[in-house]
């Protein structure tokens, strides 16, 4: 297939090392498989336009057998080199691209690269006038958090400029343009609810009292009372739930300190209701009914949101951190969810939402806050690094949740990395 005449948006891009052979695998025209253990989010609609950051577009490519191989990451044509090898051992199933590549240095310094990358993002997604509803995804996904990666990118460079703006001033822009009237969407209160995210980052960049009182308005839906338990149609995860809302009023602490007063009860009381929640009657969360163990919809990802909110709540948590850690396999992965537990599916998932890489993330920021589990967190971290190391080039779309460019992002301040996907990434 020929990509000539078409400009497509942030895509998967596979073909040979020959330019006239490259071929485009768009959403659009891949086969569309379930994405592992999730249900549909509540009130799914059709996948953003805008592109993703937390979610890539593209469908998993490993039905491909080209030798070699080239998997990048095109903007509009432009293709960055995601993957150079041999692929001609993928079955139509398999998960990943077996790495045997040895450590390589970055071709470029990191800031041009960085710069190059936003350059791409403002000039071929720039701020809209008008944003339809597919492009509103909060921090998930969409322009809101396109928003919010300017924003916390000016803080580690205040000095950059993209197209002649500086970075506070792209991320103000991205917050700019009519939204429509947003709501509190049921079951959505997590880091995809655009209402939140806009309300949550607006304030964090304006630091403006009304805007800050704007986004705690909503806490009271999140808090209760309830009128019986159906009435509470909010899950405790982080895409969807108050784990996200917790994020979010941490996020709102950090870029607006004199807030904490304000802040500091919401935080306390939603950590309180996420603590209470026994979605089984066990005591444990679920999501959609099912218990899952991963960092995006289930206990790990719960557990990390809550000690970073309230680090008192540690103790109380040791004994979950714990049989999280007995779920580990011995080759480092961790199941996904109870149910392919119990039916004997192997932990085959290496992404951030289910598997090793969301594990790394959050027992890394977990581990001073549990002094009695280090060692055993070490150990947990060191094999969670070599299975991710070894089966983390994913053949899905390379996106922050479920792709390379999640598993490639982790560094652990407190042991030496191991060396990442420096290729993968450049």
């Amino acid at each position: 297939m020929e990509a000539q005449g078409r400009e497509p948006p942030i895509d998967v891009v596979i073909g040979t090392s020959r330019p006239y052979e490259w071929g485009y695998l768009e959403s659009s025209q891949a086969s569309q498989t379930s994405d592992d253990d999730d249900p549909p989010p509540p009130e799914a609609h059709d996948p953003p336009s805008a592109p993703s950051v937390m979610m890539g577009q593209g469908r998993p490519v490993s039905n491909l057998t080209f030798e070699p191989i080239i998997i990048s990451f095109v903007v509009s044509g432009e293709p960055i080199l995601l993957y150079i090898g041999d692929t001609s051992t993928l079955s139509m199933t398999q998960r990943y691209i077996s790495n045997n590549l040895p450590p390589q240095k970055l071709g470029s310094d990191p800031i041009e690269l960085l710069t190059y990358a936003l350059e791409l993002v403002v000039r071929h997604t720039p701020p809209c006038e008008v944003y339809h509803e597919r492009h509103l995804g909060g921090l998930f996904t969409g322009y809101t958090g396109l928003a919010y990666l300017f924003l916390q990118l000016s803080e580690l460079y205040p000095d950059l400029k993209i197209s002649g703006q500086d970075l506070l001033s792209w991320a103000k822009r991205y917050l700019e343009g009519d939204r429509g009237k947003l709501a509190l969407e049921k079951g959505n209160c997590g880091i995809s609810s655009e209402k939140l995210s806009f309300e949550a980052v607006r304030a964090c960049i304006t630091k403006e009292d009304d805007h800050l009182i704007t986004f705690l308005s909503n806490m009271p839906i999140l808090l209760g009372p309830y009128t019986s338990p159906q009435d509470d149609a909010f899950p405790s995860e982080i895409p969807y739930g108050r784990a996200g809302a917790l994020y979010m009023l941490r996020m709102v602490k950090h870029w607006v300190p004199r807030s904490g007063s304000l802040v500091e009860s919401p935080i306390k009381r939603l950590a309180e209701r996420i603590m209470a929640t026994d979605d089984d009657g066990r005591g444990n969360w679920e999501w959609h009914g099912k218990r899952y163990f991963g960092a995006a919809h289930g206990d790990i990802g719960i557990i990390t949101q809550l000690v970073l909110s309230n680090p008192s709540l540690a103790p109380q948590l040791t004994q979950r951190v714990e049989k999280l850690l007995e779920l580990q396999d011995p080759d480092g992965n961790w199941p996904s969810s109870l149910r392919s537990l119990k039916e004997g599916k192997g932990a085959s998932l290496i992404q951030w939402c289910h598997g090793a890489p969301g594990f790394l993330y959050s027992l890394t920021s977990l581990r001073p806050y549990f002094p009695g589990l280090k060692d055993r967190i070490d150990s947990a971290i060191e094999k969670g690094q070599s299975i991710t190391w070894r089966h983390g080039l994913l053949t899905k779309e390379p996106c922050l949740c479920h792709g390379i460019f999640g598993n490639a992002l982790y560094v652990f301040p407190v042991f030496k990395p191991l060396p990442l996907f420096f290729t993968a990434i450049t």
